[in-house]
């Protein structure tokens, strides 16, 4: 079976009660979502459950933690629904 390799990814998850944002970077997205499914971080926890909603790919991990630490920065859920509708239209 062929190895799959992962990008590094920017990735915004929101709760569907109530309505919040979670905002991370990963090397491997599908094994982040894994544990925040699994209740392994301290904020996904609760209160959920919680959706992926965005995501940016990068070539390497830094990318993906700077571009964290500026969406991050907005602190406005306007800014973030404002990039997440900007792409999906």
């Amino acid at each position: 079976m062929p190895t799959i390799l992962f990008m590094p990814a920017l990735y915004v998850l929101r709760s569907t009660t109530p309505n919040k944002f979670y905002i991370g970077s990963a090397p491997d997205l599908p094994s982040r979502l894994a544990e925040h499914h699994r209740g392994h971080s301290p904020y996904t926890k609760h209160p959920g459950p919680w959706v992926l909603i965005y995501q940016e790919q990068y070539s390497a991990l830094v990318e993906a933690q700077r571009r964290e630490r500026e969406v991050k920065s907005w602190k406005s859920h306007r800014s973030i629904r404002e990039l997440i509708h900007h792409v999906v239209g």
